[in-house]
This record gives structure tokens, sequence and C-alpha cells, in this order.
């Protein structure tokens, strides 16, 4: 049985890998030329708890996993892609700039959103072809859950806005 204690610990643990995730995807995007206009924040401990609890959460998870260390950090790295795509996209969507990686020097947020779904599109595929040594054709099932993520998403958009004017 895990206690608080150990559970905590566990966090604890994952926010450091967490932190090894950014370096390394602060590393994996140095090779791009417009890198110095690549702004991705870090945080102390209390500021990735609030902002980036559900991928140190997922990142423990795996680790519970018992997945190889370097595969961990890859999992986590791919993590960091999908929530950036997804928050893009939202961006996009609401005309906003939110999230943890951004591109400065681009005042037109859809362009700054636009390239930065690609850039991170392109870094998860790099680490998928990493991870996929069996060819199990993981890339599709990504996009696919994007997708279903998406579709959830607007569901319950839809929901809450027929709450907001029929039900109220």
């Amino acid at each position: 049985m895990y206690t608080t204690s150990k559970f905590m610990k566990q966090l604890l643990k994952s926010n450091k890998i967490y932190n090894k995730v950014i370096k390394d995807v602060r590393k994996d995007l140095s090779e791009l030329s417009f890198f110095d206009k690549i702004e991705i924040q870090e945080e102390n401990l209390k500021e990735n708890f609030k902002k980036n609890f559900f991928s140190i959460f997922m990142l423990s998870l795996i680790e519970f996993l018992e997945a190889e260390k370097e595969d961990i950090v890859k999992y986590g790295k791919c993590l960091f892609s999908l929530r950036g795509i997804i928050t893009c996209t939202d961006n996009i969507i609401d005309n906003e700039s939110k999230g943890v990686i951004f591109l400065n020097g681009i005042k037109e947020k859809t362009t700054e959103n636009t390239l930065l779904t690609l850039l991170l599109q392109k870094n998860l595929e790099k680490i998928i072809f990493e991870l996929d040594v069996e060819n199990t054709g993981i890339s599709n099932k990504v996009l696919e859950s994007i997708y279903l993520i998406h579709y959830v998403w607007r569901e319950m958009m839809n929901l809450k806005i027929y709450q907001l004017y029929y039900i109220i």
C-alpha cells in the first residue's frame, strides 16, 4: 500500500525527472536556427506542482510501471509535446498565448501557435520513432488519441454551452 509519505517522495522524484525532460526538450530544440527565440518556462517545485501536476503524476505512473529510466524521460518528452500541441490548438481557437513553451518575436498568436505545433509535432515524431522499436504504429495511435481528446473536449464545450443557454 502506498502511504502519503511514499507518494510525496515519488512525486518529488518525478518532479526531478520532469525537470530533466525540460532540459532534454531544450537540447533537442537547440539545433534549430531560431532556438534563441524559443522560451520554455522552468518553474520552482511549488509552481511545477501547480502548473504541471498532470505531467508529474503521469511520470510517476510510468516509473511505477517499471519503465527504463531513459524511456521514462522519452515518455515525458512525449507528454510535454502532446500537452504543448493541445495547448497550442486551444490557443489558436481562443486567440491566446498560454502554456510552457513560447516562440518570442512573433506577435500574431495564430502564427506563433501554429509554428510551435509543427515544432512539437516534429519532436514528438522523433521520440516516438525512438520508442517504437517494434514498429507497432504508435504514431497513428497518438494522432488518433489527439483527435479523440479534441472530440471529447468539443462535446464537453457543446454541453457547457447547452447548459449555459438552455438550462439556466
